[in-house]
């Protein structure tokens, strides 16, 4: 291949060939070059081509960067949105635990409210009885003042007929043998036929002592402070 067009650095592109029938014609038309001349447009050639070169090198590395760049920013997104994501369902969940807590805490005192309102309303009820039962208690003690024994009796005893004390929860006061009071509820006293007796104990001082049981109302203790809870009353 003529030397003209053919460098070190491989063939001449179509610009490198423009650029080369200029410099020959500029040194003169229909003019064969001397060999240093030859030199001299092969030189001019081989610097264009490596500008060339140059500049097609940093466009490349100009486009790579930007690629690397714009994947670089897509990554970073892409972990920011993850992390957004994370950060969101972590929240989500940590605000569906505390409403779950506060529907349990709510449920839960809903139910310690409703239990506390149940107790209070039994105790009301209880001592309800328990307050008729006094009264009883004193025509018992009258009537053994006088006769020397307990009466066997609410008639005896001088009392009403054992339904006409009922009311929220007693359904009646029966005075029994011996004189034992016996208090019957319904089940608004939290246990249905539920009972307590009141049992006279006389003394050698002829003082009578009641002793207080029930065989249905295990918390009687605590409504009614000296009686107790017996299973066989």
């Amino acid at each position: 291949m003529d030397p003209l067009f053919h460098s070190k650095n491989g063939p001449m592109n179509k610009h490198l060939g423009i650029i080369a029938l200029l410099l020959i014609a500029g040194f003169g038309i229909n003019q064969w070059l001397t060999k240093s001349q030859a030199d001299q447009v092969i030189s001019t050639i081989d610097q264009h081509a490596e500008q060339s070169t140059q500049r097609t090198l940093a466009v490349v590395s100009d486009t790579a960067s930007a690629v690397i760049r714009d994947q670089f920013t897509q990554e970073r997104e892409a972990r920011q949105q993850a992390f957004g994501d994370i950060v969101s369902a972590v929240d989500e969940a940590a605000s569906n635990a505390v409403a779950s807590q506060f529907e349990i805490e709510r449920a839960t005192n809903k139910a310690i409210a409703k239990e506390q309102r149940r107790q209070g309303l039994q105790h009301v009820y209880i001592a309800e009885g328990l307050q008729l039962a006094g009264t009883a208690k004193v025509a018992v003690a009258e009537f053994f003042m006088v006769n020397d024994r307990f009466p066997r009796s609410n008639r005896e005893a001088g009392l009403p007929e054992p339904t006409q004390f009922s009311g929220q929860a007693l359904t009646s006061l029966v005075i029994s043998f011996d004189g034992e009071i016996i208090l019957n509820y319904n089940k608004k006293s939290g246990v249905h036929r539920g009972m307590i007796r009141l049992t006279p104990d006389v003394r050698a001082t002829h003082m009578i002592k009641w002793q207080c049981k029930s065989r249905n109302f295990r918390s009687i203790n605590q409504m009614a402070p000296g009686c107790e809870f017996d299973p066989y009353a």
